[in-house]
């Protein structure tokens, strides 16, 4: 069971079940397979925060493709080298996510995505900076004690650092990781569910 391929899925199916008006009796099935996975992988397991801070960045990017790709449908007969490579670009950086997700369980594996060059570009840069452990650092304090609120700040200014691109949005997401040590028990795991729609409606909200 790849961890990286069931957080994928499951940030996948959350935008399906928000764009798609009609469910098929199929992807209902799935999607029920990919909680129940999602699930077993945890049971008794701590959830480490990285895998709520990844799971949230997973959904942005697939949201970006997903609306990407509606974009490319209708512009199909007029498909750029400009959009081929954007295509690229997009789906790098969702790799290089999912090898982070892979590498909390182990430093080396075969499910780790080859191709991550973002090339040329913007945006995404503190999640991908392979420099700088950004859960580690512990002088500056930014601290939320509802965990409501912690996770809807959190993706807010993870979308902020994808959007804006600039030293105070990565200051200030830098500051809300190392002040706010986000903890949730395994009897508290239906969070992981509900916190890819969180990432959606924050996005769809900011597009707005």
């Amino acid at each position: 069971m790849i961890i990286s391929e069931i957080l994928d899925k499951l940030s996948i199916n959350s935008i399906y079940l928000v764009k798609k008006k009609n469910i098929p009796p199929l992807k209902i099935q799935e999607i029920n397979l990919i909680k129940k996975n999602t699930f077993k992988f945890f049971k008794r397991k701590k959830i480490d925060q990285r895998y709520i801070y990844y799971l949230c960045l997973l959904t942005l990017i697939n949201y970006s493709i997903w609306d990407y790709k509606e974009k490319m449908f209708l512009k199909k007969k007029n498909i750029s080298k400009k959009n081929l490579k954007l295509s690229h670009q997009l789906n790098s950086i969702r790799n290089q996510i999912k090898n982070k997700i892979q590498s909390i369980e182990e430093k080396k594996n075969k499910a780790f995505k080859t191709n991550i060059d973002k090339e040329d570009l913007k945006g995404w840069d503190l999640i991908l900076n392979n420099k700088k452990n950004i859960f580690l650092s512990k002088k500056i304090k930014f601290k939320i004690d509802n965990l409501g609120e912690t996770l809807d700040a959190l993706t807010i200014l993870q979308l902020k650092e994808i959007k804006f691109q600039n030293k105070s949005s990565k200051l200030n997401l830098h500051k809300f990781i190392n002040g706010n040590q986000i903890s949730i028990k395994d009897k508290q795991k239906e969070i992981l569910i509900l916190l890819p729609f969180l990432a959606i409606i924050n996005n769809f909200v900011w597009n707005l």
